[in-house]
């Protein structure tokens, strides 16, 4: 039998190509990613892909979509650089 911890448990996993990285290359790639998880920008673009699937035929929704993705980058990589 299940316990209810182990239903509801979140495993987080990042794949990453075998390269030759420094520790300090991983910590802020890594950092990077751990910081969209903990801004919920997951939730935020299942919303934006879900409004896309829905008004496909506008132009202005996938606009919308592509600039949202790119400022959340450049955020992130903002807020990064400050620590």
């Amino acid at each position: 039998m299940l316990g209810t911890s182990s239903l509801l448990s979140i495993q987080l996993v990042t794949a990453a190509p075998k390269i030759e990285l420094s520790e300090e290359e991983w910590y802020y790639i890594l950092s990077h990613e751990v910081a969209h998880y903990y801004h919920g920008d997951l939730w935020i673009k299942i919303v934006t892909e879900f409004l896309h699937i829905i008004y496909w035929w506008n132009p202005f929704v996938c606009l919308l979509k592509n600039r949202y993705r790119k400022h959340l980058k450049y955020i992130l990589i903002l807020l990064l650089q400050r620590h």
